[in-house]
């Protein structure tokens, strides 16, 4: 407590609007931090605090809040003052629940989420309008809000490592997003207005338990890489061949016995993952895939390769050494 009240009494001396209070095992904070309204900038990461006092809105003028790795389990109402937040770090805490009054943080531009326990959303926080990127993964949630929605400027949506049965057709409104994260969940199916998503780049779905894909996925013609590995699909729709600038396809270990000819289109694909499958007879179209550089078709029940069907890869990379990390996508 005697470090951090040095560090206050000296952004109190000087004036300057950043204060980091981060490592110092904080169980409560000091009461002359209440003194710097002025602030634009705190950091009370790495501490050891479980509650925060009402007399946060004592500080109107932040802009960056940095709360994770806490120990928190509730969150008070007066954040909702703090309404010229734009970045929320509230990451590796005991959340179970938000406060409604999360919805006056207006300007948000970043709020991270992830690592908590939260099971429900507030309706209010489709009112986080001008959000950019929203990171929700490794929390219980089974559902979404409708209100999701309404985030009309979010690029990024981090949903992996949930207990997601379903997503609302409200989702498709989201059409500025660039990457989704929905790997890691429960979701049996997906909604149709997915498909709106026309900027989509990014899409990871494996290690679901899907059983097919809505003919709509061909309409996002920006997808740079569809992850589909470790679900439960018998086919795969000709829309697919739609994604001309699709580079990479993960579609193993599912229980496809058919590809659709139309996969041959695929003219910028570069990796194409096949194996653990039942497939008995791959199209002809494989054989126009000249950017390929990875096939992997073991584990199926092919009996032989007819005339252009398996076009040979440029070059062949160790399928063992891949291993997806959403963040540098």
């Amino acid at each position: 407590m005697a470090e951090a009240w040095r560090l206050i009494e000296e952004v109190k001396r000087t004036g300057v609007a950043k204060l980091n209070l981060s490592r110092l095992k904080l169980a409560t904070l000091p009461e002359s931090l209440w003194q710097l309204p002025h602030l634009r900038e705190l950091n009370l990461s790495n501490n050891r605090l479980n509650t925060l006092p009402e007399a946060l809105w004592r500080l109107p003028h932040l802009r960056e809040l940095n709360l994770s790795n806490n120990r928190l389990n509730t969150l008070p109402q007066a954040l909702g003052q703090l309404t010229q937040l734009t970045s929320l770090f509230l990451q590796n805490n005991q959340l179970t629940v938000l406060p409604q009054a999360l919805g006056q943080l207006t300007r948000l531009l970043s709020l991270d989420l992830h690592n908590n326990q939260l099971a429900v959303l507030p309706e209010t926080l489709g009112q986080l309008t001008c959000l950019l990127s929203l990171d929700l993964h490794n929390n219980q949630l089974t559902v979404l809000p409708k209100t999701l929605g309404r985030l009309a400027q979010l690029q990024s949506l981090y949903l992996f490592d949930n207990r997601l049965e379903a997503l609302p057709e409200a989702l498709g409104k989201l059409t500025q997003l660039r990457r989704l994260y929905l790997y890691n969940n429960q979701l049996t199916a997906l909604p149709e207005t997915l498909g709106q998503l026309t900027q989509l780049q990014i899409l990871y779905l494996y290690n679901n338990q899907l059983t097919a894909l809505p003919e709509t996925l061909g309409q996002l013609t920006q997808l740079q890489g569809l992850y589909l590995f470790d679900n439960q699909l018998t086919a795969v729709p000709e829309a697919l061949g739609q994604l001309t600038q699709l580079q990479d396809l993960y579609l193993h270990n599912n229980q496809l016995t058919v590809l659709p000819e139309a996969l041959g289109q695929l003219t910028e694909l570069q990796g194409l993952y096949l194996h653990s499958n039942q497939l008995t007879v791959l199209p002809e179209a494989l054989g126009q895939l000249a950017q390929l550089l990875s096939l992997f078709l073991d584990n199926n029940q092919l009996t032989a390769l007819a005339g252009n069907a398996a076009p040979a890869p440029r070059s062949r990379k160790a399928f063992a050494a891949w291993e997806p990390w959403p963040r540098s996508a």
